[in-house]
């Protein structure tokens, strides 16, 4: 069942962390903070820094899981069956940044399902968009507003890198539309928010609760 994925090294790299990448990481914690479980199951472990921050700066329970071991995550499990590894309603938030896209798009709706089974009260997931992309924000005062505007046009190639780790899809390539996307979270979740990050809209976020 596992999928080849990309090796540790590459969370090392120097060009990795640019700082576009930064912004989506405030974006995924002030997701998790918003949310603001006690428990918290991370699909995916990256880099380490949204765990690390949640645990010591929000203090909350985190458990990590990814199906590569060298990746050193708490429960070593594979996405599309979680529910072997974790008992059903076990955690209050699930979480899955730049993660499912490593996945064809086929076995989306089986991942959102079984992250759907694992959680009592949210998820936020993120993903990457294809499609020709705007964004830019305003700070009024000690106030932040976002605003953003996509323009996604469909491509014709694909992104199946079957045997490299890379993207099998990406929103915005022709047949994974964000309409397609919405649709299979939207039979497991309530779709709270969708937004992309102004400072790196090629990061597409997904804030869902339990209904």
């Amino acid at each position: 069942m596992n999928n080849l994925q990309v090796s540790e090294v590459h969370y090392r790299e120097s060009s990795y962390d640019t700082f576009e990448r930064w912004s989506s990481y405030w974006y995924q914690i002030e997701s998790i903070r918003k949310a603001n479980p006690q428990t918290l199951l991370e699909i995916g472990v990256g880099t380490g820094l949204t765990t690390w921050y949640a645990r010591n700066r929000l203090g909350i329970d985190v458990t990590t899981c990814d199906f590569d071991a060298s990746l050193q995550p708490d429960v070593v499990a594979d996405v599309r069956s979680l529910t072997e590894a974790f008992p059903d309603r076990q955690f209050e938030m699930g979480a899955a940044f730049q993660v499912l896209e490593h996945l064809p798009f086929s076995e989306f709706p089986l991942c959102i399902e079984q992250i759907s089974r694992l959680v009592t009260t949210s998820a936020t997931i993120s993903l990457p968009h294809a499609g020709w992309r705007w964004g830019f924000s305003a700070r009024i005062r000690s106030h932040v507003w976002r605003f953003g505007y996509t323009l996604a046009k469909p491509r014709s190639w694909d992104f199946h890198h079957e045997g490299r780790g890379e993207h099998y899809w990406e929103i915005g390539v022709k047949g994974t539309s964000l309409r397609a996307v919405k649709k299979v979270l939207e039979q497991q979740f309530h779709l709270d928010d969708c937004y992309f990050v102004p400072e790196h809209p090629y990061h597409c976020f997904f804030e869902l609760s339990k209904s």
